[in-house]
């Protein structure tokens, strides 16, 4: 369908009359070179205000010589695609961008998926005074918690799982260091998906009969629903400035792929579609290829990730889902040295700031003796 040819019952706008005024040849914006994502997204935008008076478009493909082709009823619009840029960077170079004072979120759940390689980088670095947004936390809390380097927490669980409670974190709030904030699980899922929907809250209802909104009014405060008067509570949305995930594995262009069913805990999915800048240490990385043979198992594409790293084992000491458990033997060793602030000193200066590079750490840490048995194929 022409402009001249749209149906009758189409509103009249000046745009509409513009085009039906001034015919000519097939529209192409194939000139505007280069292109990015962004140019990209400002045509997608454009194609849908057009549509909305105008075409209805069928379809969005890519064609050989990079160049996306947008196809409506009668139109057809060319738009030169920019080639996908390679994210896969080293541990030190995704972690650069982070400094003291932003708001981090990390993921995992319990003693699974922790991003430990990085945080042992960012205690390396000597990073300080983060607030840090989390599901259920563990190793990777109370390491930062030891180091000094939280200023404020918001989560649902910070913990050692089975371990019991998380030594270095605890002392952090007893002492005042670290200013915690409690969610429930449905409010702290409300919060990420207030994130990934760019709202500045989302409402819930499972706050009601808590004392969790008088300890946080900056946070949560209580609302009226404008529909049904029910009483609910506003959460304020996890505006976070970084977030990093550990996943299984993904390609350089930072698509990444989980070849298991995913626990109904994983809110890592979640946490990545609202980051601003994501960061993803991965176990491999896998050729491009082998992404688009199986697109499905891709839950995290590319274009939500700033940066991609392989770090094998880069949960450890905590457990990667399908691939090892955590190591029980260091977790051990590690709550032993988290009695005492001397002893916990001592455990960072042996195991994280001696070690200049992740590699050195697994072999400090006898981790990369001990994969064989706490691989979950092997093991």
């Amino acid at each position: 369908m022409t402009p001249d040819q749209a149906p009758p019952h189409r509103e009249t706008t000046s745009r509409y009359r513009e085009h039906q005024e001034k015919p000519g040849p097939t529209p192409s914006i194939s000139s505007i070179s280069p292109a990015s994502p962004q140019l990209l997204r400002l045509v997608a935008r454009r194609m849908i205000d057009i549509k909305t008076f105008l075409y209805r478009p069928r379809k969005l493909k890519m064609q050989s010589g990079s160049q996306y082709v947008l196809k409506f009823r009668g139109v057809r619009l060319t738009v030169p695609g920019a080639a996908m840029k390679n994210k896969l960077v080293s541990l030190e170079a995704a972690l650069a961008p982070i400094a003291s004072g932003v708001t981090l979120a990390i993921g995992g759940s319990l003693l699974r998926r922790q991003p430990n390689a990085a945080v042992r980088e960012l205690i390396r670095r000597g990073v300080k005074d983060l607030t840090l947004i989390t599901w259920a936390t563990t190793t990777a809390t109370d390491m930062l918690a030891a180091a000094g380097a939280i200023r404020r927490w918001e989560g649902i669980y910070a913990g050692m799982f089975s371990h019991g409670l998380a030594p270095n974190f605890r002392r952090g709030v007893q002492s005042g260091a670290i200013t915690a904030r409690d969610f429930s699980e449905c409010a702290i899922v409300a919060r990420f998906r207030a994130a990934a929907a760019g709202l500045a809250f989302m409402p819930v209802r499972s706050l009601l009969g808590s004392d969790m909104a008088a300890r946080n009014p900056e946070q949560i405060r209580p609302m009226t629903c404008p529909f049904s008067g029910d009483k609910l509570h506003a959460v304020a949305a996890a505006d976070a400035d970084f977030t990093i995930i550990h996943g299984y594995a993904g390609d350089r262009y930072g698509n990444v792929q989980w070849p298991v069913v995913r626990d109904s805990d994983d809110i890592d999915q979640l946490m990545a579609s609202g980051a601003k800048r994501l960061i993803v240490t991965v176990e491999k990385i896998i050729p491009h290829e082998q992404v688009k043979a199986q697109p499905t198992l891709t839950y995290i594409p590319g274009q939500w990730v700033e940066a991609i790293v392989e770090v094998p084992q880069g949960a450890h000491p905590a457990a990667c889902d399908s691939i090892y458990d955590e190591d029980e033997e260091h977790l051990r060793l590690y709550l032993e040295h988290a009695k005492t602030p001397e002893g916990m000193a001592t455990y960072l200066d042996r195991f994280v700031r001696t070690p200049r590079a992740h590699d050195e750490y697994l072999h400090a840490s006898g981790a990369s003796a001990r994969l064989p048995s706490l691989s979950v194929q092997q093991g």
